[in-house]
């Protein structure tokens, strides 16, 4: 099938994904990315990051750069990053991230004014899918596609890449916690339920099951507001200098939020049909 639809109305639903994913592979394919085959001393590495970061902020706050700027080629940058990666601290791995990020811009002959116009420019929008395959990449997501909707409000300028990776970090945040307040609403909802009846609260009731089970439709809020707490952990100060107590706090707000909400829930919702007299 070809890349694009001739047709689409006429495409059925599995042709439409298909003509997506080759889409969205095509876009990727043009991120610049690491070459895991080659390997180069670290003292290379290291002047080829500190040279791409001179360059790096002399076009800081640009949305383009000239590929033919940087110190050595694109791949060859990237591959230096990664290499540096391996023993970098997680505090300069971050920095290394956002150098990824903003070297996604560096593009053949980029106008020399670029700015973010109401009608979308084909240039900006292929540097956008080259960072969001990048960090997909970087950060191991499943695809780029849900990196791409969590950035796809902005343009991310060279030198302002944490803004984007924040977003993206808290777009997989909302989305991991909806999904697991989802799962576990059909759990600890009944839970509260028959802790109500075994404590003498309430009686069994079709009311109270069905009360649960509309309840479950705000499982996705509640499970959203988990994850954009962790996305805000990740990034705050107590992250980078007690890891571990942070790590704890967010398992244990996160927990306690997906699993004891729904379990209150249930024993407020039997309580009160039963208070109310309802079958």
């Amino acid at each position: 099938m070809a890349d694009t639809l001739e047709h689409p109305e006429k495409a059925s639903a599995d042709e439409l994904i298909e003509a997506v994913d080759q889409d969205t592979e095509r876009r990727m394919a043009q991120a610049t990315l690491p070459d895991p085959t080659v390997d180069m001393p670290e003292a290379e590495a290291r002047e080829l990051l500190a040279s791409f970061r001179r360059t790096r902020d002399a076009y800081r706050g640009r949305f383009a750069a000239p590929v033919s700027e940087l110190p050595a080629d694109g791949v060859r940058v990237a591959t230096a990053i990664a290499i540096l990666a391996r023993t970098a601290s997680p505090e300069e791995r971050r920095h290394q991230l956002e150098d990824l990020v903003d070297l996604q811009a560096f593009v053949p002959d980029p106008p020399d004014v670029l700015r973010p116009t109401p009608t979308p420019d084909p240039l900006l929008e292929s540097i956008r899918w080259r960072q969001a395959a990048l960090m997909a990449y970087a950060m191991n997501h499943v695809s780029a596609m849900g990196d791409h909707n969590a950035i796809r409000d902005r343009w991310t300028a060279i030198g302002d890449a944490r803004a984007a990776i924040d977003l993206v970090n808290q777009y997989r945040e909302t989305q991991a916690g909806g999904f697991a307040a989802l799962a576990a609403w059909f759990i600890a909802a009944p839970i509260g339920l028959g802790l109500a009846v075994i404590t003498g609260l309430a009686r069994p009731s079709i009311a109270a099951i069905v009360g649960i089970a509309i309840g479950w439709f705000g499982a996705p809020f509640l499970g959203a507001a988990v994850g954009r707490f962790e996305a805000r952990m990740e990034r705050s100060a107590l992250r980078r200098s007690r890891p571990m107590l942070a790590g704890r706090l967010e398992v244990l707000i996160g927990f306690g939020a997906i699993a004891l909400v729904p379990v209150i829930f249930g024993v407020v919702v039997a309580v009160l049909a039963a208070r109310l007299g309802l079958p």
